[in-house]
């Protein structure tokens, strides 16, 4: 049996007809989520020592979540990612 198309996980950008200013970098999206739409984030990720790329709870931890884990100030965080997705463009 062929699973059905919306159990397969497509990225927010393909939805949003490839118009990334459309989808919206928040604190409750997951990390993986995050990794997907915008790849060029793992840098953020690794500068900041944590081992969020490739982890397993990434498809359930949320930017808020895993700022929380390693200490680090999801504000900061999250306008880090920011800064590095608009620089991307």
């Amino acid at each position: 049996m062929i699973a059905p198309a919306q159990s397969r996980r497509i990225p927010k950008w393909l939805k949003l007809g490839n118009n990334m200013e459309e989808s919206q970098l928040n604190l409750e999206m997951t990390v993986e989520g995050i990794l997907e739409e915008w790849p060029e984030t793992a840098v953020i990720f690794q500068n900041y020592a944590t081992a969020c790329i490739g982890c397993d709870l990434g498809a359930f931890c949320t930017l808020a979540e895993a700022a929380n884990e390693y200490q680090i100030n999801p504000q900061v965080l999250l306008q880090d990612l920011q800064a590095c997705i608009q620089d991307k463009k």
